[in-house]
């Protein structure tokens, strides 16, 4: 049985990997900036705020259904028959749901825009959907299988890829938003190709009632959640666009495309921690174990918050000539909502942790009712937060609702979980990350952020453990 060292070097590879995606898109920020204007990057904001929705409506549903149908499976020759129901499921629902959209393109630019001059773009996110739906379903299985090797190779070879095509297509071709859309678009296409190879699974729409009924029973529920998921983390832009303009949706998601790098590490964390949970709770001593887990999550989650909110501002300004920055800055006034959007991704991450007890009990309508709390907060603190704050009223009614929904998983898995925290430790973390950010934020010099983020590191490796990094690596 794998541990909890296991779990953390699994979760860096992944955050290695997604680290190296959200570089690339960070890398792609800058020059974004100087190519797209405020307004444009709204509206593509606005288009793929929508293509989310879409696809959460099923595929995490099935996704999570599809691991926990297939790790509580102990026959071996099943698992493979489960992995051909997940593919055509996901076959079965995108494909329709692609060409819908292909088909309404005219009707759903002039919903959003009142104007028809995106219909080319949702056009080729409509075909890129099929696509990437395929890719992320087969990524899944990688990790549920903890073959992180595999998945590791597939999502940085579709990162680099769309990094490279972005670059030809924005720089060197001047598409503007079009350059995104294609450049995913043949990003995931030439990924999807490649892994077909790689899929040793028979494929067939013949259902096994056996399987899909149980499939379906534990995936519905999410369905609903995937939806009130998206829509906590989205439906922010279509209320800025209402209560403000395009330009103010674009400004607010160039600065949540930084925040993402929290995101990112708790995406990473849940891929490893869902699985391997699962397995570890058989285990007379997983308390422990999942106490350690919990510890290094906040550690890390921490030190992410501070890094990211106190070093972003001094690379924001950088200057490449006296009158040009790094950064356009017409995206500057963004900034501000950075650290909130940070936290609210902090308090997902414990809310992640904790959504084990619904895989463990098979009562995954808790993840429902969680997420069904976090969007009502949402929903209401935007409308009534935006109007009186602007962007910080949106990301503050962000931040609220994953606070709400991460105490809803904890207050009814605590009782079901044991987990062993060390609340001392834990407080002492909180202290001084409140501390340093304070600190931080009062002198706003590079030497002083830096100095402060290495003094974290000491004394939250101390706290951790001495044996914190070589258990990680």
């Amino acid at each position: 049985m794998k541990t909890s060292s296991s779990l953390f070097r699994n979760a860096f590879l992944y955050t290695f990997t997604n680290l190296l995606v959200k570089s690339t898109s960070f890398l792609l920020l800058p020059i974004f900036s100087h190519y797209i204007e405020p307004a444009e990057f709204g509206a593509f904001s606005i288009l793929i705020a929508g293509y989310i929705i879409i696809v959460s409506c099923y595929l995490g549903a099935f996704q999570s259904a599809f691991s926990k149908i297939y790790l509580d499976e102990t026959d071996e020759l099943r698992k493979p028959k489960i992995i051909s129901q997940f593919f055509s499921l996901t076959l079965i629902v995108s494909v329709p749901a692609a060409l819908m959209c292909l088909a309404f393109a005219n009707s759903i630019s002039l919903s959003l825009f009142s104007n028809t001059n995106y219909v080319r773009i949702i056009q080729i996110l409509s075909l890129s959907m099929v696509f990437d739906n395929f890719q992320t379903a087969a990524l899944h299985i990688f990790k549920t299988q903890e073959n992180a090797k595999k998945a590791v190779t597939y999502t940085a070879a579709s990162a680099l890829l769309n990094f490279g095509i972005t670059i030809v297509l924005l720089a060197g071709f001047n598409q503007g938003i079009t350059a995104i859309a294609n450049a995913q678009f043949l990003s995931v296409l030439i990924v999807t190709i490649a892994m077909l190879r790689k899929i040793k699974v028979s494929f067939t729409l013949k259902f096994e009632k056996a399987i899909i009924v149980p499939f379906m029973k534990f995936a519905y529920p999410l369905m609903v959640a995937g939806i009130f998921t998206a829509l906590i983390d989205l439906v922010d832009r279509f209320l800025i666009k209402y209560y403000i303009d395009e330009k103010a949706v674009g400004i607010y998601s160039f600065s949540y495309r930084i925040a993402n790098i929290m995101n990112m590490f708790v995406i990473s964390f849940r891929t490893a921690w869902t699985p391997h949970a699962i397995k570890l709770y058989r285990r007379d001593d997983y308390s422990t174990h999942f106490g350690t887990s919990f510890s290094k999550l906040i550690f890390i989650s921490l030190f992410i918050f501070l890094g990211v909110s106190l070093l972003i501002p001094h690379i924001f300004t950088i200057g490449l000539t006296s009158t040009t920055f790094l950064f356009n800055q017409s995206y500057h006034s963004g900034l501000v909502i950075i650290p909130l959007i940070l936290l609210a991704y902090l308090f997902n991450g414990i809310l992640s942790f904790f959504t084990v007890y619904p895989y463990i009990s098979g009562k995954s309508y808790h993840i429902l009712i969680s997420d069904g709390i976090g969007l009502s907060v949402n929903i209401a603190a935007n409308i009534f937060l935006i109007p009186r704050l602007g962007l910080v009223g949106a990301a503050l009614a962000t931040l609220l609702s994953y606070l709400c929904s991460m105490i809803y998983m904890w207050s009814i898995s605590i009782y079901h979980v044991n987990v062993k925290v060390n609340v001392n430790s834990f407080l002492l973390l909180t202290g001084i990350s409140t501390l340093i950010f304070m600190v931080g934020q009062t002198y706003n010099s590079i030497f002083v952020s830096v100095t402060l983020l290495l003094l974290f590191l000491f004394w939250g490796v101390k706290l951790m453990g001495v044996n914190l990094l070589k258990q990680a690596g």
